[in-house]
């Protein structure tokens, strides 16, 4: 965090080569804290901890294209794409520990599927409840020594070497690829304002940033739509 306000400052002083080059610091730091924490967080804590970043405030606040696009394409459903990369690893051991460790996963998944089901059918008495809460207690547990033996061993995340090239290849010809984002733009003074843009990314080329206006009017315009 210390790295993202200091890039504020030559920002606000009109100095956007300092400023980018402390945003790709602050962001490397992050991508690093994330490959980190991923590596013995369960799912849940991976989800809270992504959100506390706010990856896309200060690239799309200096219009730096590349930089939106990197953080974008390796930051959008990277706990989807981790919690995949530990349950194919899982998968492919040959311990059998590992092996019932998914079985019981798996088994208290389906019944906590089963008890929201009837839940949302009125069916959701005290002995329901606590049975729920339960599953729950234990799911977390599991998830936790999951997370210890297999995502312990894990190296770089797959999502996090993603380049806009690796993308691009996979862009079919007279197509784009458009991200919505919306961010904190810097104001000066530590003040911002809430914004949308959109990242346009082609098969070939660079990446476009195009900045779409307040939040506030954009979203009253499609509320009203």
């Amino acid at each position: 965090q210390t790295l993202a306000y200091i890039a504020k400052l030559p920002l606000d002083r009109d100095e956007p080569e300092i400023a980018t080059d402390y945003t790709r610091r602050a962001l490397a730091v992050r991508e690093a804290m994330l490959n980190n924490l991923f590596s013995f967080a369960v799912e849940r804590q991976r989800i809270a901890f992504q959100q506390t970043l706010k990856l896309y405030d200060m690239p799309a606040s200096l219009g730096d294209a590349e930089l939106i696009a990197q953080v974008v394409l390796r930051t959008k459903g990277l706990v989807l794409d981790s919690t995949v990369e530990d349950l194919v690893a899982a998968r492919a051991s040959e311990d059998e520990s590992m092996k019932q460790l998914l079985g019981d996963l798996r088994s208290i998944s389906r019944r906590l599927m089963q008890l929201e089901l009837n839940s949302t059918e009125g069916a959701d008495d005290l002995a329901r409840i606590q049975e729920r809460e339960s599953l729950q207690r234990r799911e977390a547990g599991l998830q936790a020594m999951f997370c210890r033996q297999v995502a312990g061993a894990a190296q770089r995340r797959g999502a996090l070497e993603v380049t806009v090239e690796d993308v691009q290849a996979r862009i079919p010809a007279k197509s784009a690829l458009v991200e919505f984002i919306r961010y904190e733009r810097d104001t000066g003074r530590l003040e911002s304002e809430t914004r949308y843009g959109a990242l346009i990314l082609g098969p070939s080329g660079d990446a476009i940033w195009v900045r779409l206006g307040l939040a506030e009017d954009l979203e009253l315009q499609v509320a009203k739509y």
